[in-house]
């Protein structure tokens, strides 16, 4: 029986996205430091399992600046364990709202200070935006007003604008949110139902996120994605594995084990696995 592929995104905020996704009356110190050693214990659990994983980093993370938020050993040691590094933006934006001339900065400072940190040019070729904004994707009739900053009056509110500047900085894959009207209208649950898989636009790929976490309901759409035959996309952070939620730890135990003991019929890969 032929294998379907697992890939695990981490959305790797470092304490930079984290300073920019945190209300300034709920910021702490200790978050950050349970990420950093979060990712360590991912990292275990990786060569434990001979599991590949995905990390979209905050390009920040690889300036020359000081620790917690310069961490290119960090980026260097996932690099070197196998694991792929993406971007996540070079410092954890709202793009919808920004100007073309900045989101077209910081798509490339990401991507270069990431390779410079690393030390393989071209390497980086695959993005994941801050909060999954845009949402909004108006040559395929979606809209979202939680963007805040909508097309046309703001360019970064179109998924298809990110893709071209994507594509044109040498880019290959970008995971997307976005609804259709008649998934609204049905209320389709498009994160489980595993009915959208990878799309190509002018030969960019749009990669699906069909879970966020790992507990039970991420168990079920590892199987319906073996039952289906279809390659499923596992989101995570690396501080929930220290929140009480779907993403916290005890998920996460289980749900490497689960994939392990169905090695067989799973490979978990990065995305750029896809590419190569």
């Amino acid at each position: 029986m032929s294998k379907i592929k697992v890939h695990l995104i981490w959305d790797f905020d470092a304490a930079i996205g984290q300073v920019n996704a945190t209300y300034p009356y709920r910021f702490s110190f200790q978050p950050i430091r349970d990420e950093l050693k979060n990712v360590q214990y991912i990292l275990d659990k990786a060569d434990e399992f001979n599991f590949r994983f995905s990390f979209a980093v905050t390009g920040f993370s690889a300036e020359s600046t000081v620790y917690p938020f310069e961490i290119k050993d960090i980026i260097k040691d996932i690099y070197s364990k196998g694991h792929e590094i993406a971007s996540h933006s070079w410092r954890h934006e709202w793009m919808p709202i920004m100007m073309p001339q900045q989101i077209i900065k910081s798509i490339q400072r990401s991507k270069f200070i990431l390779e410079d940190c690393i030390g393989v040019p071209g390497v980086v070729v695959g993005f994941v935006p801050p909060h999954n904004r845009p949402m909004t994707w108006v040559q395929k009739g979606a809209y979202s007003l939680g963007d805040r900053g909508l097309y046309p009056f703001f360019k970064g509110g179109n998924i298809d604008y990110l893709v071209s500047v994507l594509k044109d900085s040498g880019y290959s894959w970008g995971r997307f949110v976005y609804t259709k009207p008649v998934e609204r209208v049905f209320k389709q649950d498009v994160y489980t139902s595993l009915k959208r898989g990878v799309e190509s636009v002018r030969g960019f790929s749009i990669v699906p996120l069909h879970y966020n976490g790992f507990d039970a309901k991420a168990i079920k759409v590892i199987e319906q994605g073996v039952q289906l035959k279809k390659d499923v996309f596992i989101c995570g952070h690396p501080s929930g594995l220290s929140r009480n939620g779907e993403e916290a730890i005890r998920h996460f135990d289980t749900f490497v084990e689960f994939l392990s003991a169905k090695s067989d019929l799973i490979d978990v890969v990065p995305v750029n696995s896809r590419y190569s």
